[in-house]
């Protein structure tokens, strides 16, 4: 504790408005004896700016020994702080009744003199409760609780001073001649205080806000002699005092009704709280919660890997049980592993992982890049991956150019190939030492971490794991049903509890029975509410460590601990002085915050820095990790950290934004790259609104890059609602256009063409489009319109589009780029619509006119490879001429192309269209295969429309090959799938699924989702594959014995295929028909039929019903 002399020093530099420098005072010894020799050169010489120093230099002057720097022997009235600040304010209105009829009656100067002893009683009263008399208003008294000083409770002081002040005028009427009497209200709300209006005698504490006018009016309300508190004041103070509910009021000047109650007197015999309840145990409340770790500790050390959730509001001692559990682990040989998550970076991937192997890596700015690679090793060997090195430094950011071979790896493979090896690496471990691997606050998770965390769930149900996952009430993850998992609620605790807790914090010493009854009453079971407020109490000055005890020196003040949070971490930060300033900017950086940013950021002497922040440890506000000047802080708790940045004004902040942001980009100008969000997060709170745009486009377009498709939309609206700040108005419409244009390719990926949120954004994107001069912008714009029209059914209108888009392209200076892209989208277009020589004709054109240089960075603007998106429809197009070995070839070249760009959408396509082949070609091991290998990728890379039709494929080859019950139950599923159910090609699943209900018996079924496959292609004009659905229906009914129509339908499917020339559908219908024609005695009639079909095919096709349309020739 400090000593009275520093005290007093203390004091002394809190009335010259600079309590910073209590510390750097008590640090060079400076008492009170020196304080008056103090010269400007001495305190310049401890680091203090020229300006403070000649400040303290006069001031010190003036001192003449202790006596001169103690307080008066009289109540001192708080002084003002140094800088104004946003606080949670109590304001008190006092008046005294018919102030204008004494004045008639009284001679002035016996008036006067009644003033001057009503006011002096006032004040009495109020310096006693250490509230601030910010104005005397001639008869009336404006007085702040919470300021320049905050208390815990504070709305209490007020109530109790206004009771006191009108017991103290009615004292004052019962000794004179003249009958006085007062009115007195308060109210509670957030202001602006600290501002100095006036000059001189008439300077004054301003507050801004609407709390002092709601006092006046409520005082208005006000019976003489009595007192009323509005009801956000009566919320504080609870039930200590008696009320008469005066009901709801419209107050001039006040928005809305305000519930107003009256102060009766104090209330006695106040409720307490349950008897005290005896415990033996050791761990502060969580003995359940506790055992239940334990017990699932011992299960995982046998090898049943476990996991816990363990969830509960903010400060129910989520982090506390995890240090208990690992204070109860501490003799056993184990593996320890903490990651946490962070509100500010819950869109940059694998943050959270990186930053604890960061942690246990220990880099530091000296080392060589070879002496991290070799920590990186050293640390891979705990999981047996060594081969991984390359891996892990590409995740932390270490280049190993020269010392291992270049990964190679697309951005997707390299983020499975990461996400697998923290799996695997976790999994390794423990089968050397068992592993505790905790992850706290997964409510700020970020979407690749979460994967990386269901993942490991999923892994160590057979491993020597124990995951600890600690969030809010809103965490519930989807893996949190599986056999292993077990959810932990934390409840509050209790009052024997909280004992227990007091006296832990408090050195294993007991507090005074007043003081727990009153930590007993407003904490309500919140672990972090009591650890908070009882080292409030220890750092009041109210208590003395005797060695044995905490003791009251004197009487303990009407104190009630306030009901929230709030008021508590304010007076903590209040009693800070000197350190709080340091703590308001640390807040300002965020939840962690190194030594060396906090330095540059602030003027300080760096002694005096590490001074304050001693002070911030000492006060269990913040917790160190490593060593100076790479010392890293962590706040305690995340809310101490929100208490001093909500102080601090807007316009403070501001300033703190940009001094960060600037210290950011002078030292560490390598974060443009590495962390971009952060600077974005910095730059927008500076108001400096086009950086925080530059750098949100550079976080987006990083993480799209990365096939982070998540993380990256979520930062690309982020950036976007910053637009509407930029002042010039073309420069808005051009910058939200290319961020939508990102968010549109992101879209693509992860939500899929026939997303509706796909379409709003280049919708949005159209509108921009139109009002602006960007040509090529256009282009994308078109695009993006193009493939939603198209994918959702709306083929004619994506006909028009791409019309437009080759028309235009064919116009501009970049000519062969934007119209290999134009030819493509026509071709597209032209097959969907049964116009395969056409689509042939265009797909090709696009092909030679492809440059593999020029064209291949198109890619990010129109969704995937130029020529990548040309042969796979081809491929289509060449398996239903028939001409199936050269489909294969396109979509292996197609496949070649895209693992060559490391680009995941192409890839998508490509593996797409593989499964599309073979399913055209009716070969349903090669769809299976094909399938399995698009699910996997497609899920890897959350490609949900590609994703969507993999499964579907996979359901297919299944129900073809031994069981339809898969793609029957999909069917249902689908029904629920409004953004896919109406989507391009969707008519050929339930063509699948008709010949599924066929194969079972239920053809009456089966023509019924005949009749939808069929509306489905009315409504797109999706003429592509009309002579399936025409087959489908011969067969359905033939089965029903009606063979004319059926033979009609065959024929007609056979006329339809032949018409888009798709000679492999012609074949298959000519099979259906024979295969009729043979049963109806009609063989030479069916070979007819046939006979001209195969021969138009190659000589070495390899479809198998060519090969089965031989055997029934007799040519095979």
């Amino acid at each position: 504790m400090a000593s009275e002399s520093e005290r007093l020093v203390e004091d002394w530099l809190n009335r010259q408005g600079l309590p910073q420098y209590a510390a750097l005072f008590a640090e060079n010894a400076i008492d009170v004896d020196i304080l008056p020799t103090l010269s400007e050169a001495d305190l310049r010489s401890i680091g203090l700016p020229l300006g403070h120093a000649r400040k303290l230099a006069m001031a010190a002057t003036q001192l003449s020994g202790e006596a001169a720097v103690k307080a008066p022997a009289e109540p001192a009235m708080p002084q003002p702080a140094a800088e104004p600040e946003r606080r949670q304010l109590t304001v008190m209105f006092c008046d005294l009744v018919g102030s204008t009829a004494l004045s008639s009656r009284l001679d002035p100067e016996d008036l006067r003199e009644i003033i001057r002893r009503y006011q002096k009683a006032c004040g009495e009263v109020v310096a006693r409760y250490e509230g601030f008399v910010a104005q005397y208003l001639g008869d009336g008294i404006m007085v702040y609780f919470g300021y320049p000083q905050a208390h815990e409770d504070s709305a209490e002081r007020a109530v109790r001073t206004g009771l006191e002040i009108i017991a103290a005028v009615d004292r004052l009427s019962q000794a004179s001649s003249a009958k006085i009497q007062v009115r007195v209200g308060a109210a509670t709300g957030l202001a602006v205080v600290g501002d100095l209006i006036g000059r001189g005698s008439s300077e004054q504490a301003a507050v801004i806000g609407q709390t002092p006018n709601l006092a006046a009016r409520i005082q208005s309300l006000a019976e003489p002699g009595r007192m009323t508190i509005a009801e956000s004041t009566r919320k504080l103070v609870g039930n200590l005092f008696e009320y008469r509910d005066l009901g709801a009021h419209c107050l001039k000047g006040i928005d809305g009704e305000v519930r107003v109650v009256e102060v009766l007197g104090e209330r006695q015999n106040v409720a307490r709280f349950e008897s005290i309840r005896s415990s033996q145990s050791d761990c502060v409340g969580r003995s359940r919660e506790l055992d239940f770790l334990l017990d699932k500790w011992r299960r995982a050390v046998t090898g049943c890997g476990q996991v816990v959730l363990a969830w509960g509001e903010a400060g129910i001692g989520k982090s506390r049980l995890l240090r208990l559990l690992n204070e109860k682990l501490h003799s056993e040989s184990f593996i320890r592993v903490h990651v946490q998550c962070s509100p500010q970076h819950g869109a940059s991937p694998l943050y959270p992982v990186i930053h604890s192997n960061l942690r246990v890596l220990g880099f530091s700015p000296e080392e060589s890049v070879d002496q991290k690679l070799d920590k990186i090793e050293r640390f891979l060997e705990l999981g047996d991956q060594t081969e991984c090195a390359p891996l892990l430094a590409a995740m932390m950011s270490v280049p190993c150019a020269g010392r291992y071979p270049p990964l190679n790896l697309t951005p997707e493979e390299q983020k499975e190939r990461t996400l697998r090896m923290c799996v695997d690496f976790v999994a390794n471990m423990a089968m050397r030492q068992p592993v505790l691997y905790q992850v706290e606050d997964a409510h700020w998770i970020d979407p690749t971490t979460d994967e990386f965390l269901s993942r490991l769930v999923e892994r160590i149900s057979d491993r020597r794991v124990l995951l600890v996952v600690t969030g809010r009430p809103e965490c519930r993850p989807d893996w949190l049903g599986l056999p292993h998992v077990a959810p932990l609620d934390l409840g509050r605790l209790g009052d024997a509890e909280i004992r227990l807790m007091v006296r832990d914090i408090a050195g294993g010493k007991n507090l005074p029975e007043e003081v727990i009854e009153q930590i007993l009453a407003k904490t309500d079971g919140v672990p972090l509410f009591v650890e908070e407020l009882t080292r409030n109490v220890l750092e009041s000055g109210y208590l003395r460590d005797d060695g044995k005890a905490w003791v009251l020196d004197g009487l303990l003040p009407q104190m009630a601990i306030p009901s929230t949070l709030q008021d508590s971490l304010m007076a903590r930060l209040d009693r800070l002085a000197s350190a709080k300033e340091v703590v308001q900017v640390a807040s300002a950086i965020g939840r962690n915050f190194s030594f060396f940013l906090l330095s540059a950021v602030m003027d300080y002497p760096e002694g005096m820095l590490r001074s304050a922040l001693e002070r911030l440890m000492r006060a269990g506000l913040v917790f160190p990790y490593g060593k100076l000047p790479q010392t890293e802080y962590w706040f305690k708790h995340a809310l101490i950290q929100d208490m001093a940045y909500e102080s601090l004004l807007k316009s403070r902040r501001t300033t703190l934004h940009t001094r960060i942001l600037r210290a950011l980009e002078t030292h560490s100008p390598e974060m443009a790259e590495t962390q971009p969000q952060l600077l974005m997060h910095h730059a927008q709170h500076a108001d400096l609104t086009e950086k925080a745009i530059h750098y949100g486009w550079l976080a987006g377009r990083q993480a799209l890059a990365r096939s982070a498709n998540r993380e990256a939309i979520q930062l690309l609206r982020q950036t976007i609602t910053l637009v509407p700040h930029l002042t010039d108005e073309k420069e808005q419409l051009a910058t939200e256009l290319d961020l939508q244009l990102a968010l549109g390719q992101a879209a693509l990926a992860l939500y899929g063409y026939a997303a509706p949120e796909t379409a709003e954004i280049f919708s949005r994107a159209e509108q921009l489009a139109q009002r602006t001069d960007k040509p090529l912008q256009y282009y994308s714009v078109l695009y993006g319109l193009w493939a939603t029209h198209v994918i959702n059914g709306r083929i004619a209108e994506g006909a028009e589009l791409a019309h437009r888009f080759l028309e235009r392209a064919c116009q501009g200076a970049e000519k062969d780029g934007y119209c290999c892209i134009g030819h493509r989208m026509a071709g597209n277009t032209h097959f969907y619509r049964g116009n395969l020589a056409a689509a042939g004709e265009h797909l090709e054109q696009s092909l030679r006119l492809y440059d593999p240089q020029r064209h291949h960075k198109l890619s990010l603007h129109f969704g995937s490879d130029l020529s990548v998106a040309a042969r796979i429809y081809l491929a289509w197009c060449d398996a239903l001429k028939g001409k199936t070995q050269s489909a294969v070839d396109q979509v292996d070249r197609a496949i070649a192309r895209s693992q060559e760009l490391n680009h995941a959408l192409s890839m998508g396509q490509a593996l797409h269209t593989a499964c599309v082949v073979a399913a055209v070609c009716r070969d349903f091991l090669a769809v299976l295969e094909a399938s399995r290998r698009a699910l996997e990728f497609c899920e890897q890379n959350d490609l949900a429309y590609f994703r969507f039709w993999a499964r579907n494929f996979n359901a297919y080859a299944v129900a073809q090959l031994s069981n339809p019950e898969q793609l029957l139950s999909m069917r249902q599923e689908l029904e629920g799938m409004n953004h896919f159910k109406r989507s391009i090609a969707v008519w050929w699943f339930h063509s699948w699924v008709a010949e599924a209900l066929l194969a079972a018996g239920k053809t009456q079924e089966a023509l019924e989702e005949l009749e939808t496959a069929s509306g489905l292609i009315e409504r797109s004009d999706e003429r592509w594959g009309q002579a399936e659905v025409e087959r489908i229906r011969g067969e359905c009914l033939w089965r029903l014995e009606d063979t004319a129509q059926a033979e009609h339908w065959l024929r007609r499917a056979m006329a339809s295929a032949r018409g888009i020339g798709a000679l492999t559908l012609e074949l298959r219908a000519a099979l259906s028909l024979c295969r009729l024609l043979e049963a109806s005695s009609r063989s030479a009639e069916g070979r007819e039929v046939l006979t001209p079909i195969c021969a138009r095919f190659d000589a070495d096709s390899r479809l198998w019903e060519w090969q089965a349309a031989r055997q029934m020739l007799g040519n095979g």
